[in-house]
């Protein structure tokens, strides 16, 4: 990778806390509203590792409404949500609309992300109305999974990526977010990278 952008000087990898041999600064861990579920690790629940491994981890991190897990280890905790309020069009995404723009249209949300029902949840507080179609994580989307009689198909960033090759019968129109993050997450790592030899 970094012979390919040599002035690339720092790497973020999602999902990289249990490939040790990955060589890390900094580590974060980050919990939704589902927070830890049935507290059991893989197989028996969502876990990938136990609870104790919040003992060597930077900072937590709690997106939207959820609660930090008992203990947190004295770590620092940050606030996270997810704001977007304009979309872009698959294809095109210089053509932008907002959601009044697609008012009373007959819309589909599409989403294959980890909590599909966040991001309809999202649209719901635009204030659009659409017919919901929560797909896996990661699902490998095939047009024929998006056969519907409607005007436009509304999706993530996430799900965007593999929509783009798909021959579809009607728009796709793209929600981008920015995650804000309190305090400041930013400065947090920063000092962390700053204080921390090159790997």
């Amino acid at each position: 990778m970094l012979s390919v952008y040599p002035e690339c000087d720092v790497i973020l990898a999602d999902d990289g806390l249990q490939h040790y041999r990955l060589v890390r600064d900094v580590e974060l861990a980050v919990f939704d509203v589902r927070g830890l579920m049935n507290g059991w690790v893989l197989p028996a629940g969502p876990l990938r590792e136990t609870l104790s491994r919040l003992a060597t981890v930077d900072a937590v991190i709690l997106h939207e409404n959820a609660v930090a897990p008992a203990p947190t280890f004295s770590r620092p905790v940050f606030s996270m949500r997810l704001v977007g309020a304009g979309f872009g069009l698959l294809n095109d995404p210089a053509q932008t609309c907002t959601a009044e723009d697609l008012t009373g249209l007959r819309l589909h949300a599409v989403a294959g992300i980890g909590a599909p029902g966040r991001f309809f949840d999202h649209l719901r507080a635009m204030n659009l109305d659409f017919v919901e179609h929560p797909f896996p994580d990661h699902h490998r989307y095939a047009a024929s999974d998006l056969q519907f009689v409607g005007d436009a198909i509304l999706t993530t960033e996430k799900d965007a990526v593999k929509l783009g090759a798909l021959r579809l019968s009607m728009p796709v129109w793209v929600l981008p977010v920015a995650a804000h993050v309190n305090p400041d997450l930013g400065s947090f790592v920063l000092e962390k990278l700053n204080g921390c030899p090159p790997a």
